[in-house]
Formats: structure tokens, C-alpha cells, sequence
């Protein structure tokens, strides 16, 4: 096994955009308790793990907490989730475990050329060196392309390039932050998701500290629930909420087994996902606590002119009456989120150019249940993708903990049984695997 990738740690850019979305060492993330991405049995839980590690520390409150959530998650707790740093420091001895930097090639993958016996060759660019690696199998799961930014931030970076007040949530914007918690001043925020409520809270934290932050709230249009099983989303002052970025079952239940086997399934997708936030009661508080004292506003409508006037960025919004209003701030970041458009992504532009491979409504790679990518006449190739670049797979949260471990375990059943070669993934063979990774062995 060769693995490409410019950081020594698998999960650097996460841990990188979890810092500059204001998700440290002790912030819990949007992930189920069995989702652990260095365990693909998911036991122990990060559940039992903390209450375990709480224990040795004779934290006894510690060690009944994350169990209760367990046992009462949606009816009386929230579902318990995982600290940041808990998951980076299981991925760490785990790639250790596995012997990572003994399959690293440190570098950017540049280019991907299919070749004629059906493998492929990819260039590796390395301190300004190139060479070439060939493969049969190649996996892809590079996440995330780049960042989202809009054409208004695009175009406001363009003329004003010298200025530092209109950032991207996942770019350093400690610069504004520590602004506003020395000095005041008036931001505005956009986008609905995890990372804007991450925000939100950071904000409401200066909003605490000072009573001259105004946080202005920027929507493009109205919320409307989405309608599941007949039940309506959580929805709240224009916030679309639920635990996690799919419904649970999505993960091992009805909707999994009905999206296998249902034609069109990629419809279902952003009905099931979309844009929503964890449904957690302190998010829920901060709007409303803001809405009331009046350090927090929401404006909808979309944008007609962006300008910089005054040393303030100023916006002229049409609303759903067509009436114009003006906005204007010291401030403004952009949470609407990444990029996962592949053609747009200079590594997939042979492939794409050449009809190698097939796109989803989503721009990302076609792939079998099995998660092999198929080319345009819907035959698969010797090509795998997981995580976001594999979006429209009928396994729907496939941009997640869980998501990447099934699609791992799916891609070694189906090379196995291509290979006709026999796996030791289940029965006594993944019990004695398991083993080995309680005891911190390597792989057999």
C-alpha cells in the first residue's frame, strides 16, 4: 500500500479547518459515539473510552455521563459526541498501529493517467521534485477540493486585496475576533450549518464579555422543514436542526436499506442531509437569547451590490417583497461551507476530460454500492473513492466517521472477492483482528 498525501498525519486539514472553525481540544463534534474512524468495529465506543479514561481519574460524574447519554440519547439527553481531540489521538495511535509513515509518500498528487492494462499513474510533485507512481487499484479520498468562497467574497478579495475584514469561516480570522473583543463593532455572518453555529457561539461568548457586538445574521431565503416520514425537521428562527447530517438510519437502518435499492436515489440525498445544525439546546438558547437583548438579528433576501464605503463592508439585499434594504458591517464571515465540485479540481481533469469516469448531480464520483467508481457506460474500473467525493453512493452519509469506515470495509470485501483472495474480516478472523487492536498489535 502507497499513500499519497502532503501531511504526515491523515488528519491535518480536518483538524486544521475543526481549529479555524472554532473547534479545539475539547469541543465535541457532530459524530455518533460508535463512529470511530481508527476502529472499524466501533467497540469500545468514544462513549466508553471517556468514561473509562474519566474513571482512572476518579471522575466519577465523568464516568456516569457519557453512559446516561448513551442509554437516553433523542428521549431525555442529547446523543453523545465525541471530543475533537479524543478522535485526532485514537487516529494517531491507530496509523501508528498500522504503520502509516511506512506507506507515505509525502507529497501532492498532481495528475491522475489511466493506463491501458486498467491501472493508473499518478505524479507526485515533492520539494519541488516530481516522479511518477503506478498502481492497479487506486483509492481516492482526498475530502474537500477548497473552499467555498462566494462570488461576492471572490470578487471583494479581487478589488480590495489589501483588506483583511471578509474572510472564510474555515480561513484564520482570529485577526476580526480579536477585534471585536477589544473594540466592538458590528459583523455579519452567513450560511446555516455546523460551522455557522460554531461561529455563532464563539460570538455570543464577546457578546458576554461586552455590550457594543452586533451580530447581523445574512440569509439568501426562508427556511422550509424538510418533510421526512411524514415529520417535519426541526426548524427554528430560520435554523433547520438534527443530531447528526443524516437522519441515524440512514447509517444501519430503513432509509440505508431502502436508498440500495430505490432507482433515483440521489434525489432523496439533500432532502435526507442538507443544510442543518446539530440539534443542541445551548445553540437553540444563543439565538433566542440574542433575539431578545438584541445583539443578534437575521435579515433574508439576496444579494444585489457589494461594496466597501466608510471602512465598512455594505450590502443592498432585495427581500421576498422586492423591497431593497442596506446593510453594513465592520466584519463579515462567510459559513456557507466547501467545495466538493471535482471539476473544478485540476487532480480529476484528465479523467473528467477524457469521459473516464461518471459525475453525480453533485459533481462527484459514480460509484457501485461497493464503492468502485463506474465510468459513463456504468461498468466499474479499478477506482474507489470514499468521503464527500464519493456523495450520491446510495450509502447517504458517506461524508462521515462512519461513512469512510463502511466504505473501507466495502472496498476490502469487493477487492477480496475480485482478487479471489480470502479476507479475515469476519467470524473468528475479525475477532482475532479486534484482538489485535486491543492489544495495540499490528494487522495479521
Amino acid at each position: 500500500i502507497a499513500v499519497i498525501s502532503p501531511y504526515k498525519h491523515p488528519y491535518e486539514t480536518f483538524k486544521q479547518r475543526c481549529e479555524n472553525s472554532h473547534i479545539d481540544k475539547d469541543t465535541r463534534l457532530r459524530s455518533d459515539a460508535g463512529a470511530t474512524p481508527d476502529n472499524i468495529w466501533g467497540v469500545p465506543s468514544y462513549a466508553v473510552r471517556e468514561s473509562w479514561s474519566n474513571l482512572k481519574r476518579l471522575k466519577l460524574g465523568g464516568f456516569f455521563s457519557p453512559l446516561f447519554k448513551v442509554f437516553t440519547e433523542s428521549y431525555i439527553s442529547e446523543p453523545f459526541t465525541p471530543k475533537s481531540g479524543q478522535v485526532f489521538e485514537s487516529i494517531t495511535h491507530e496509523a501508528k498501529r498500522i504503520g502509516w509513515n511506512s506507506m507515505l509518500f509525502e507529497g501532492m498528487a498532481q495528475t491522475i493517467h489511466p493506463l491501458e492494462n486498467g491501472g493508473y499513474e499518478i505524479q507526485v510533485l515533492q520539494n519541488k521534485r516530481k516522479f511518477k507512481i503506478q498502481c492497479e487499484y487506486l483509492h481516492l479520498g482526498i475530502g474537500y477540493s477548497k473552499l467555498n468562497k462566494t462570488d461576492e467574497q471572490l470578487s471583494f478579495e479581487k478589488h480590495h486585496p489589501n483588506l483583511d475584514i471578509y474572510k472564510n469561516v474555515y480561513e484564520d480570522h482570529s485577526h476580526i475576533l480579536n477585534h471585536l473583543k477589544h473594540n466592538g463593532g458590528t459583523i455579519i455572518i452567513r450560511g446555516r450549518g455546523i460551522a455557522a453555529s460554531m461561529l455563532l457561539q464563539k460570538l455570543y461568548e464577546l457578546c458576554m464579555q461586552r455590550d457594543d457586538i452586533r451580530i447581523l445574521h445574512l440569509l439568501r431565503h426562508h427556511t422550509h422543514p424538510s418533510m421526512i416520514n411524514n415529520k417535519e425537521r426541526s426548524l427554528e428562527h430560520e435554523w433547520e436542526y438534527q443530531h447528526y447530517n443524516f437522519p441515524k438510519s440512514c447509517f444501519g437502518g430503513e432509509y440505508k436499506i431502502n436508498l440500495e435499492g430505490m432507482p433515483g436515489h440521489e434525489s432523496y440525498i439533500p432532502i435526507l442531509g442538507g443544510t442543518t445544525s446539530a440539534d443542541r439546546t445551548s445553540w437553540k438558547h444563543i439565538v433566542e437569547e440574542g433575539l431578545d437583548k438584541g445583539f443578534y438579528s437575521y435579515v433574508v433576501g439576496s444579494v444585489q451590490s457589494f461594496s466597501y464605503k466608510n471602512q465598512r463592508v455594505s450590502i443592498e439585499i432585495t427581500q421576498d417583497n422586492d423591497i431593497s434594504c442596506m446593510v453594513s458591517a465592520d466584519f463579515m464571515i462567510d459559513a456557507t461551507g466547501l467545495s466538493r465540485n471535482l471539476r473544478t479540481n485540476e487532480l480529476f481533469e484528465e479523467l473528467i476530460n477524457t469521459n473516464h469516469v461518471s459525475l453525480t448531480r453533485f459533481d462527484t464520483l459514480q460509484t457501485n454500492s461497493s464503492f468502485c467508481v463506474l465510468n459513463p457506460n456504468g461498468k466499474d474500473i479499478n477506482l474507489f473513492a470514499s468521503g464527500v467525493v464519493a456523495l450520491g453512493n446510495t450509502f447517504a452519509p458517506v461524508d462521515s466517521f462512519s461513512g469512510m469506515t463502511y466504505a473501507g470495509l466495502k472496498i476490502t470485501e469487493f477487492l477480496c472477492t475480485k482478487l479471489e483472495r480470502p479476507h479475515n474480516l469476519s467470524g473468528l478472523g475479525s475477532l482475532l483482528e479486534w484482538s489485535n487492536w486491543i492489544l495495540h498489535k499490528p494487522p495479521q
